[in-house]
């Protein structure tokens, strides 16, 4: 059995494995509730974020359907340094 096949049946094996580990920790019925964010049970007060462009894009505007400020978040200074944004 050459390399490439090899590594095909490892990666074959180890999705099989993870898949099967997965359906014992992850359980979509329990999943279908806000966990804070969008409906607000987690407190502005509580979200942060180490930097922010301006005051209409901190991390408290991160929150998901929301279009409170600019509607999201924004880290402080440019994300790609060398190009144009």
């Amino acid at each position: 059995m050459g390399p490439e096949a090899l590594s095909s049946l490892l990666l074959l094996l180890l999705v099989a494995s993870g898949d099967a580990d997965m359906k014992g920790h992850f359980d979509p019925a329990k999943c279908r509730y806000a966990l804070g964010m969008q409906d607000r049970t987690i407190p502005d007060s509580d979200i942060s974020a180490s930097s922010s462009w301006s005051d209409s894009t901190a991390a408290r505007h991160s929150r998901l359907e929301s279009s409170d400020g600019d509607g999201a978040w924004c880290p402080a200074g440019s994300v790609f340094p060398k190009e144009e944004e």
